[in-house]
Parts: C-alpha cells; structure tokens; sequence
C-alpha cells in the first residue's frame, strides 16, 4: 500500500496523522446538519485541516506502513521521507498531490500551500452507508398555494340537484376498503422494520426482514481472555516491543505503540544511548561546520545519499557515526554563513539539511 493510500485508512481510525518532515492533517467530527434553502439533510461527517506545523514523528504512520509492507522500520522510515522528498518537488512545479479519500494539496498564486477536502467520501465510520436526505422546504409550498380568482357570472344558474346512482356508491365503497386494505400491511411495516431488524445501523434490508415470524439469534457475549499486558511482554504483530523502540531514531520522544488494530498507546521514551563502537574518519578534519542532509541507522542508506549528492557535484560522505546514526555532510567549510548558499540548493533540490559544529 502507498503512502497517500494508507492516510485516508488510518484517519477512519484516528484523528491525526503526521507525515514526518511534512505536515499533519487532523480530523474533527462534524454533527448532522440541514440546508434549509436547498432543501437538504446532511449526515454526520469527519471535517479535514492540513497543518504543516505538525512534522514530529510520532511513529504511527512508519509503523503501520512497515506492517502492510513488510519492512522493519528503518527501511519503512526512508520510503516515507522519500515520498516526502517526491511530494514537496511535485508541489514545487505546481502540480496537485492526491491523498485517496482524504483530498488535495496544491500551492496557490502567492507560493502558499492550500488543502482541499475530498467532499465525495466520509471518513467517520459511525456513519458509513448515510447519504443527504432531499426534501421540500416549507415556504416553496407555501409559494405553491396561490389563490385562484374564479369569474363570477352575474346571471344565476339554475340549482339542478345530482342523484347519486346505487352503482356509484357501490364503486366508491369498494376503493374505501381497497386503500384501506393496503394501507394495513404499509403501517405495520413501518413499524417493524426498524424496531425489530438491523436496517438502521446497518442501511441494507434482507428478504427475511419481511418475515415477522422468523427468529432471529440472541448475541452471546464472550470474555476475551487478554493475558498479560505489562510492558516487557507487550508486542507488536511482527516484532517484540523492545526491538521497536531500539529500531527508533533519535529525535523521536514519544512513541504510538499498536497494542491491536483499533488501539494505540502513547508510550514516551527515556533512554541512554551508548556509542557505537564503529569509527568515521572525517575527511576534512580542518573544516569545523559541516551541512547535514541526512542520518541514517542503516550504512548502506547513508551510502545512496553520498552518492546521490556527488552526483550533483557536492563534496558529500559520511563525517561519522554518532549515537547509532550515521551523519551525511553535503558541504564542508570554516565559514557558518559560506554554507548558506548551499543549504538553498539542497532545499531546492528537495533536500532537508542542518549545521553541524565540530
């Protein structure tokens, strides 16, 4: 599953989700409301913002893109930065980024970037299958009763006085007990249905919904037996808890653990990192800043990144490993604000970077 997929699944089930590096799009529950001036019902809906402030890694969307991929969460971390990385050069030639069932994201006249809600789909689960109820406004029936001037003739017409023929009644009894007869089974229908069947939470009607002799199966409630929850003994569906909070970078302080597929838990982290036995030797140990474009847990990713740099003819490699991460410097030099010119090209290249002092 995509990245710009996986968004719209998990928002059915949360109501934030951060994209890391990007921007966070958050969801609000939106009551039942009418229109009355177009005559329309409107269902309970899940109302979408972007916030591009919200750009620290709280773990949920890595994860659950690992899981459905089957990747450990280093590699699963850098498809998410490099979809990252593709989206913000796709918004930066002014083209419109689709998140299924979430919406769009585009950038306007003024450079600013604007979100647009997807206003075919409801992310709120309680009210899938509700569509808008249509119905006539009261004042367009009002408009309707027009008074209707009749001519008055000013000679008198003769009074002749109308016979009904036995035939006539005959006919008019009839079609009384007729609509009567229908009318019995529609309003005892109307009764049933949503008192003794599961039309309305459900929206679909059975053929057996009709039988009101039919015997419907009690629930039975069964205990779930759920074992011990302490937190050594907590895992995920691939891996054990304490493997995932190793596999975590640096900079992440709180942590979403998926106890199961409809609960998260907030776990915060407090951890000593011991240095790694592995040494970088720094090629230019005369240069005291370095410019960051990225660290990596895993060698081999810092590799790609050097050589997708010295490909764009930036002194790149790796400057050395600190805290379990390998550091990346684009650009070296004794000047902090020598390094100004190349952080604009990195940004422009759609790279993220920072100052290190050495």
């Amino acid at each position: 599953m995509k990245v710009e997929e996986l968004i719209g699944n998990l928002l059915m089930r949360t109501n934030c989700v951060i994209v890391p590096d990007f921007g966070g799009f958050i969801s609000n529950t939106k009551s039942a409301y009418i229109d009355y001036s177009k005559g329309v019902v409107y269902p309970p809906t899940k109302s979408v913002t972007f916030n591009k402030s919200l750009s620290n890694n709280d773990g949920l969307l890595v994860n659950e893109f690992g899981k459905l991929n089957s990747l450990n969460y280093t590699d699963s971390l850098d498809e998410v930065s490099n979809f990252v990385r593709q989206t913000k050069n796709r918004l930066k030639n002014g083209e419109r980024v689709s998140f299924e069932n979430v919406g769009f994201l585009y950038t306007d006249a003024n450079g600013s970037l604007r979100f647009e809600q997807d206003r075919f789909f409801n992310l709120l689960m309680e009210a899938y299958g509700m569509g808008s109820v249509q119905f006539v406004p009261e004042a367009e029936l009002i408009s309707e009763k027009e008074t209707v001037v009749v001519p008055v003739s000013k000679e008198i017409a003769p009074i002749i006085p109308l016979t009904p023929t036995k035939k006539t009644n005959t006919l008019a009894k009839i079609a009384k007990y007729a609509a009567a007869a229908a009318l019995i089974p529609i309003l005892f229908y109307s009764f049933w249905i949503p008192t003794h069947t599961d039309v309305l939470r459900s929206g679909v009607l059975f053929k057996d919904d009709f039988n009101p002799l039919k015997e419907s199966a009690s629930a039975v409630y069964l205990k779930k037996e759920t074992g011990d929850t302490s937190i050594d003994n907590l895992e995920t569906t691939d891996v054990p808890f304490l493997e995932v909070i190793n596999q975590l970078p640096e900079t992440v302080s709180v942590f979403s653990f998926e106890l199961n597929e409809d609960t998260f838990i907030p776990v915060k982290l407090e951890r000593n990192f011991n240095e790694a036995s592995e040494k970088v030797i720094d090629k230019s140990p005369n240069l005291r800043y370095h410019l960051i474009a990225g660290c990596f847990s895993n060698k081999s990713n810092a590799e790609k990144l050097v050589k997708e740099l010295s490909e764009k003819g930036l002194s790149a490699y790796i400057v050395d490993f600190h805290k379990g991460l390998h550091r990346v410097s684009a650009v070296q030099s004794n000047d902090k604000k020598a390094l100004d010119s190349s952080r604009s090209k990195l940004t422009s290249n759609g790279f993220s970077s920072w100052i290190l002092k050495k």
